[in-house]
């Protein structure tokens, strides 16, 4: 049984001769690329700062420099989570969704 031209797969791309793949799917994947460069970007320059500007900063190497060095990351990410998720949640209970 011979393929149709434009033969729908799991996903819903069209696989076989078709050009439709290439219209539907390239804007989302250069979204993508561009969040991609644009991580990248950002961790070259926090790099980079660290390696000129960190030396010069007068810390003291003790334990608790040590520790909040290490923890401090975590917990900033998890007061934001904590923040978007209730955000969420508040923005559910004043705006209820209608379907």
């Amino acid at each position: 049984m011979p393929f149709a031209q434009g033969h729908i797969g799991r996903q819903g791309w069209f696989t076989i001769g078709s050009t439709e793949t290439i219209r539907v799917k390239l804007p989302v994947l250069l979204d993508q690329m561009g969040f991609v460069v644009k991580v990248l970007g950002m961790s070259a320059a926090i790099a980079i700062a660290f390696k000129t500007v960190a030396p010069q900063l007068p810390i003291p190497a003790t334990s608790a420099v040590s520790l909040a060095i290490v923890l401090l990351p975590s917990l900033i990410v998890g007061a934001i989570l904590t923040w978007q998720l209730w955000k969420l949640n508040h923005a559910d209970a004043t705006h209820p969704r209608r379907d």
